[in-house]
C-alpha cells in the first residue's frame, strides 16, 4: 500500500515530511495519537472551507497565536502547501514541535 492510497482519503492530499513522503505506517501512527492536530490557514475570517475534518483554522496574519491554540499538542499537521504554511513550518519547529506539511498544490 502507497501514501498516495491515504491522500485519496484526505481530499487528493499528499502528506510529506520536510518536503519528502513519509510512510503510511508512520502516517497512521501520527492520526491515532493524541498529539495530532491539523492547522488550516486561512486568509480572511469569512473563509471557512475546511479541508481537513476538525481542523483548526487561524488566520495567515495571526501566526504567533497559533501557540495557543495547539496547546500541548506535539505533532501539528499543516493543511495548505503555500509558501505562507512553509513560514509557519519553520515557526513551529523552533518551538520545538513536530511537524508536517500537507501538500495538496505542489508537485
Amino acid at each position: 500500500m502507497t501514501i498516495k492510497f491515504v491522500a485519496n482519503i484526505l481530499n487528493k492530499t499528499i502528506f510529506y515530511q520536510k518536503y519528502k513522503y513519509i510512510s503510511l505506517e508512520k502516517l497512521l501512527k501520527i492520526i491515532e495519537s493524541p498529539n495530532f492536530i491539523v492547522v488550516e490557514f486561512i486568509s480572511s475570517k469569512n473563509e471557512n472551507i475546511h479541508h481537513v475534518p476538525n481542523a483548526y483554522q487561524i488566520l495567515k496574519t495571526n501566526y504567533e497565536n497559533i501557540l495557543q491554540y495547539i496547546s500541548n499538542k506535539k505533532t501539528i499537521i499543516i493543511n495548505n502547501g503555500t509558501i505562507g504554511s512553509r513560514f509557519y513550518y519553520n515557526f513551529l519547529i523552533k518551538n520545538g514541535y513536530h511537524c508536517y506539511i500537507l501538500k495538496n498544490n505542489w508537485k
